[in-house]
């Protein structure tokens, strides 16, 4: 029988609590968390009571632990974007190997050194880039490989936010100011620009982008309307993204139900309720005071062997998911990447057939990758196979970096050449002090 890994957490949040918590609660097998670092009581006792930890294994600052010595096989590391470089170094220097929620870091010579670090000391880094582990995106990836649509010459990515997805993160939450945490193209499709590297199998040789914040402005903010939903606004029944309708309407009551188990460790009526009054998640999407994230992005990519990809990003779905278009030289692959359903067809045009490869109601977190990565961080870690890991880093370092590109290319309205910008990139790096 094998024995489990052993963890310390460092961030019991909506992700290391609800995602890395949980399933080593469901798979003590695998997995088995021995101590967190958390600043919030709340969440830290939460974590402490579900987690039967002991007390001096309960800590309020992720140095606090660290200072414990390496205690643990791996640290899982789930702190806000903005805390990632400091933690991730520190344990790595101790002798973790290292789950990192994604994105890696803020700046790309922060990942760079991130990165770094896991190749100087030998440790196993697992960047949380899931959609690589789910069924769905491993099946496009052997369809691809396999040769049966012949030569790939285009792919079309789309990101659709469904629009309370987009109201609950990117205008009152945590991602709505780009200079606190990040460009929302970072932020959010560090996973599509990852999937681009992958199924290209190629890098990138130039890129394009577009987009801004069209719709979520003062400009837009409604006759009359308060500072926030819980203050009698006058288009409330008429307001898509009125919050008292989305977290005390449309979401179950007394259920820890994601967005609403974000607001408020009280998911009673009152408690939600008192946190939109109280709260960011309260206040009128067009009147949230820094934000400054799009609402729409484009990104477009040629790679070294030819193939050309776009990446379509916004925030006004009707649905929440992804979906994707692949034309090769023999077929075409057209899949729906959705919360409720995912359906992957491949249709070949010379004998005109149409082959459904999936087509399933969404299993788990993020579509079953959550559990995919963690498999494959717990199987890196008892192979001690840094080899296949230090690849795996590589290519997400990649994406991060596309993602960097892509924020510039928006904002100085050029055609980036990738290869010289990873020039520049580089020749900072080797002269920073301390990578």
């Amino acid at each position: 029988m094998k024995k489990p890994i052993t963890a310390v957490l460092i961030g019991a949040g909506q992700r290391g609590a609800d995602v890395y918590g949980s399933y080593a609660l469901k798979k003590p097998e695998d997995i088995r968390i021995i101590a967190v670092a958390e600043p919030d009581k709340e969440k830290r006792e939460g974590f402490t009571a579900s987690h039967s930890l002991p007390p001096d294994s309960s800590l309020t600052h992720w140095k606090d632990l660290l200072a414990k010595g390496k205690i643990a096989d791996v640290a899982i590391i789930a702190t806000p974007d903005e805390d990632h470089v400091e933690p991730a170094l520190s344990a790595m220097t101790l002798g973790y190997h290292v789950l990192l929620e994604k994105p890696i870091a803020k700046s790309a010579l922060d990942c760079m050194k991130i990165v770094n670090q896991a190749r100087k000391t030998d440790r196993i880094l697992q960047i949380a880039h899931v959609l690589r582990y789910t069924h769905f995106y491993s099946t496009i990836q052997k369809v691809i490989t396999s040769g049966e649509m012949g030569r790939i010459a285009n792919f079309s990515l789309r990101e659709n936010v469904a629009y309370y997805h987009y109201a609950h993160s990117y205008s009152r939450g945590n991602w709505h100011n780009r200079d606190i945490a990040n460009p929302m193209i970072l932020a959010k499709c560090c996973h599509d620009l990852d999937l681009m590297r992958w199924f290209s199998g190629s890098k990138a040789l130039h890129l394009s982008s577009f987009g801004n914040r069209k719709y979520f402005g003062p400009a837009n903010r409604p006759h009359g309307a308060p500072e926030r939903c819980t203050d009698g606004c006058p288009v409330q029944k008429d307001c898509l993204y009125d919050a008292v309708r989305i977290y005390l309407e449309e979401i179950p009551l007394n259920k820890n139900i994601w967005p609403a188990s974000v607001i408020s460790r009280d998911q009673s009526r009152e408690g939600r309720l008192n946190a939109l009054k109280e709260g960011p998640y309260g206040l009128c999407v067009f009147n949230v005071k820094d934000h400054n994230v799009v609402d729409h992005q484009i990104v477009n990519c040629e790679f070294a062997n030819g193939i050309t990809g776009t990446l379509t990003m916004h925030g006004f779905s009707h649905k929440e998911g992804r979906t994707i278009r692949i034309d090769g030289t023999k077929g075409t692959l057209i899949g729906d990447f959705l919360a409720d359903r995912h359906r992957l067809t491949f249709y070949t045009p010379l004998n005109k057939g149409e082959k459904i490869l999936i087509d399933t109601k969404a299993p788990g977190g993020h579509g079953g990758g959550d559990q995919g990565l963690l498999k494959r961080f717990t199987d890196l870690v008892r192979n001690q196979d840094t080899r296949a890991n230090h690849i795996d880093i590589d290519q997400a370092l990649e994406a991060h970096i596309l993602a960097f590109a892509a924020d510039s290319a928006r904002l100085e309205n050029r055609v980036v050449d990738m290869e010289n910008y990873k020039r520049e990139l580089d020749s900072i790096f080797t002269q920073s002090p301390g990578r």
